[in-house]
């Protein structure tokens, strides 16, 4: 049977399109973490009186396995892919919990990589050893778990939390060439925004170097800072959603690779996304809500509509115009 010479020219010219368009989406997947704070020893009145709100596990201790389990077990569900861990220095608390971290992550065999936020631990003296530092994170997580340990580049992430005092003042860091090295927080030099709560006016769309953004469920530390801040305590403005949409229409336009919510557990400033007994939230009786929000909004930013990038068009639209050419030239032939 003689083939249609108009369908196969269609035929090849939407098996073009259709692979670009596959092209530009494969390239523009979008990878989402979440900080993670360990520091809760079990007993919140007397170590963390700052929290008013309630986890739905009680107030824990975050060295509990059992915890760590449930946790991981929600962030898998959520589909998150990285935690961003917060980081106290060698042989703190922290540093005790993220051991146990690691090796319960390990041993579940959870698909959520782990990478290391150093937080500004030694204020007193100002004086950090950043070859110790470098060293102790290398020696006791990632050669230990390499499989787990958060990769960015091909190279081990790790993060420091900007301190515009002593760790990471003018953001005049030493590095080590077995990490690749992020500075995370608000100041004007840090390389990933850690919350859209400060005012960015250096970043075009508040997006961050290697294309990451953050979103923020909500902040209030009013219960025990003078004056301290607010937004959005109650959920009701929608300030959650509006930071997500907009991920979501960066991310249509492949400009987004990383998005970091702030936070899963920071319960005395109140960003926490975990399962909990709200204090002032507008939907009290539905411990899950923010939860529940979140993992729609990653789901939809992991499958955000495919878009073909603008050279791309221009090169679909060239070999339209060759194959009509073609066409035309096999259509004169055979009348002839």
């Amino acid at each position: 049977m003689k083939k249609n010479p108009t369908i196969l020219t269609f035929t090849a010219l939407l098996l073009i399109f259709s692979a670009l368009t596959f092209s530009a989406h494969a390239e523009n997947e979008v990878k989402v973490g979440v900080y993670y704070y360990p520091w809760y020893t079990g007993n919140w009145e007397q170590d963390h009186p700052n929290c008013i709100d309630t986890p739905v596990l009680g107030h824990y201790n975050s060295q509990d396995v059992t915890v760590i389990r449930k946790h991981l077990e929600w962030l898998q569900d959520l589909d998150v892919d990285f935690l961003i861990v917060s980081w106290w220095g060698p042989n703190s608390f922290t540093d005790n919990t993220t051991k146990t971290l690691f090796s319960t992550a390990n041993a579940e065999e959870t698909s959520i990589e782990i990478t290391i936020m150093i937080e500004p631990f030694n204020s007193s003296s100002g004086i950090y050893n950043f070859t110790l530092l470098y060293d102790y994170i290398y020696s006791t997580y990632v050669s230990q778990y390499d499989n787990l340990y958060m990769k960015l580049y091909g190279r081990p992430l790790i993060c420091f939390y900007n301190d515009n005092v002593n760790m990471t003042k003018n953001g005049k860091i030493p590095l080590d060439d077995r990490f690749e090295v992020r500075i995370i927080g608000h100041e004007p030099y840090a390389n990933w925004l850690y919350s859209r709560n400060y005012q960015m006016t250096s970043w075009e769309n508040e997006l961050a170097m290697d294309g990451q953004i953050s979103v923020m469920p909500r902040y209030d530390d009013t219960h025990f800072r003078s004056p301290g801040a607010q937004k959005d305590p109650t959920y009701s403005q929608g300030y959650y959603d509006q930071q997500w949409n907009k991920a979501l229409n960066l991310a249509r336009q492949g400009k987004v690779h990383y998005v970091t919510i702030a936070t899963w557990n920071e319960f005395a400033e109140r960003t926490q996304i975990e399962p909990c007994i709200d204090k002032t939230s507008y939907k009290k009786n539905e411990p899950y809500f923010i939860y529940e929000k979140t993992k729609q909004y990653i789901a939809r930013i992991k499958s955000p509509t495919p878009q073909v990038p603008t050279e791309m068009v221009a090169v679909f639209g060239t070999l339209a115009i060759a194959l009509t050419a073609t066409l035309k030239i096999l259509k004169t032939a055979t009348t002839t």
